[in-house]
């Protein structure tokens, strides 16, 4: 067990994507940053302290794209290189090799996006000290602190769905696919034809849980820990389905 874990970490470790999406992220983060301090006018539009977590909420679905990327990425790579046949080779039990990639991924991009969210967090602080209004309100601290657990957990949840979609279909751009297809096409069509469908949607549930209040649908009110709830499933559901896939199908 302590083998594979090992394994899987450094696999993950040693993606070039991975790196490559850690990189570009940074890069966004100190560009988008150093453009608004620049815009920054104190008298009229100041950057605000005190804004950071509605602008840390507007990054959820960046945090579940990264997420879903490398999911996919870890998953479908070793199928389209043929290294999962390798790794049975000395563990053939299927269903831990499955568990244990989908929880080292998670936990990998849990860790990542994390990381990232909070020097965007460090970054924007300082520029809101040097040229705009670092004042917060109360509860400020907490309030930053839960909306990057939130989001980092989101991208956790991605990289299963990715790597659980990846697992089916044995390819990287199919699950992405599949995934863009759902959320954009397929959810869009349920939302315009029934609205109320939005609480067992994923993009409305994502949305809900980085609210601080929840996501109003038609008369009810989605709640964030509702919506937690309805995501976990997609995910957990999704790596079950693919599990069991993995266990039944030929690998060659």
């Amino acid at each position: 067990m302590i083998g594979l874990v090992s394994s899987e970490w450094l696999r993950l470790r040693s993606r070039r994507l991975v790196k490559v999406l850690a990189g570009l992220a940074l890069l966004g983060i100190v560009v988008a940053v150093t453009i608004a301090a620049v815009q920054s006018d104190q008298a009229v539009q100041p950057l605000r302290a005190a804004d950071l977590p509605d602008i840390v909420r507007g990054t959820a679905f960046i945090a579940i794209l990264i997420g879903l990327v490398i999911g996919a990425s870890a998953v479908g790579a070793s199928w389209q290189a043929g290294t999962i046949t390798t790794i049975l080779s000395w563990e053939p039990r299927r269903i831990r090799v499955a568990l244990v990639r989908a929880a080292v991924v998670a936990l990998g991009t849990l860790v990542l996006v994390a990381a990232l969210l909070g020097i965007f967090v460090a970054l924007f602080f300082f520029a809101t000290s040097v040229r705009g209004v670092s004042s917060t309100p109360p509860g400020w601290g907490s309030d930053v602190a839960g909306v990057v657990a939130r989001g980092a957990a989101l991208a956790a949840a991605g990289s299963i769905i990715g790597g659980a979609i990846a697992m089916i279909g044995r390819n990287t751009a199919a699950a992405l696919g599949a995934v863009f297809v759902y959320l954009v096409v397929f959810e869009g069509i349920l939302r315009g034809l029934r609205p109320g469908l939005g609480r067992f949607l994923l993009g409305d549930n994502i949305a809900a849980v980085m609210s601080p209040r929840g996501l109003e649908i038609e008369d009810s009110i989605l709640t964030p820990g509702r919506a937690a709830v309805v995501v976990a499933t997609y995910a957990l559901g999704l790596l079950a389905v693919a599990t069991a896939s993995f266990r039944l199908r030929d690998v060659q």
